[in-house]
């Protein structure tokens, strides 16, 4: 009895979801509302088939029999309203089945709940992660996870975490500025920390923002600023203004070109 509930119960979820290439589990967790607390009988011990209330086009049930092995049908809130224990938030985060890699989103779309699979591939691969660290330290470093890019993908990385676009063709075509020098006059090493101690601006976290057109170019131009000023002129330019202001042409936290930055730098400051 309790195995031909379960199939049921698995016929009809993929039947509402239409969605053949998700396998069918009752699993009704993610699904938000009021199940077993709006029951006028609320929850029931033991076993009772009566002890239930409509979900997606089906039933979920509110008794002890429920939370049984490989076939759990209960309601979102059993858990919740019945027993008194809070579920942890789900985690978001990348899913891997077998070599393809997914992202995994729910939506609620028009009062109904749409089950979303993209095939993004993830920003951190635990895999990868693994992969470069065997052996030790035999290629002079280590990787790991970053909690900040976790449960990203990685064309969010892409277009957030970077930022800055190609040229244009008309700039792609300039000749390149030839410096005149002589190479036995360059030193045998230079380090700008040491040179410029105090003058160059520190590395930022541009964030969830494509702006590192915007940060670089300001850092860069304060950079120069304190440098052949000897830092009597230790400014520091806003990226943010450009990021506001520099919009012709350019994306704000969806990528922008350097040399508008810089244009805009030189006509407006």
């Amino acid at each position: 009895m309790a195995e031909d509930r379960g199939r049921f119960l698995c016929f009809m979820v993929s039947a509402v979801l239409l969605f053949p290439e998700v396998s069918c589990q009752q699993d009704y967790s993610d699904l938000r509302g009021s199940y077993c607390a709006s029951r006028r009988e609320g929850c029931c011990p033991g076993r009772r088939d009566g002890c239930s209330t409509p979900i997606l086009g089906t039933l979920c049930y509110c008794d002890d029999f429920c939370n049984r092995t490989r076939s759990e049908d209960c309601c979102p809130d059993f858990w919740s309203h019945c027993k008194g224990i809070e579920t942890p938030p789900e985690e978001t985060r990348c899913k891997t089945n077998k070599n393809t890699i997914f992202y995994h989103t729910c939506q609620v779309v028009a009062g109904r709940a749409e089950l979303l699979c993209e095939r993004n591939e993830c920003l951190v691969e635990p895999e990868v992660i693994a992969s470069v660290n065997t052996g030790g330290n035999r290629l002079g470093w280590r990787a790991s996870n970053y909690t900040a890019f976790w449960g990203r993908r990685l064309d969010e990385g892409i277009s957030l975490r970077l930022g800055t676009l190609l040229p244009h063709k008309a700039v792609m075509s300039m000749n390149p500025v030839k410096p005149v020098y002589d190479p036995e006059r360059l030193p045998r090493s230079f380090d700008s920390r040491t040179k410029w101690r105090g003058l160059i601006q520190e590395v930022k976290d541009q964030g969830w923002c494509g702006s590192s057109w915007a940060l670089s170019t300001a850092d860069v131009a304060s950079d120069r600023f304190a440098i052949i000023s000897e830092g009597k002129e230790a400014v520091h330019l806003s990226p943010q203004h450009l990021l506001s202001c520099n919009n012709r042409g350019q994306r704000g936290c969806q990528g922008g070109h350097l040399d508008k930055a810089w244009l805009y730098l030189r006509k407006f400051g």
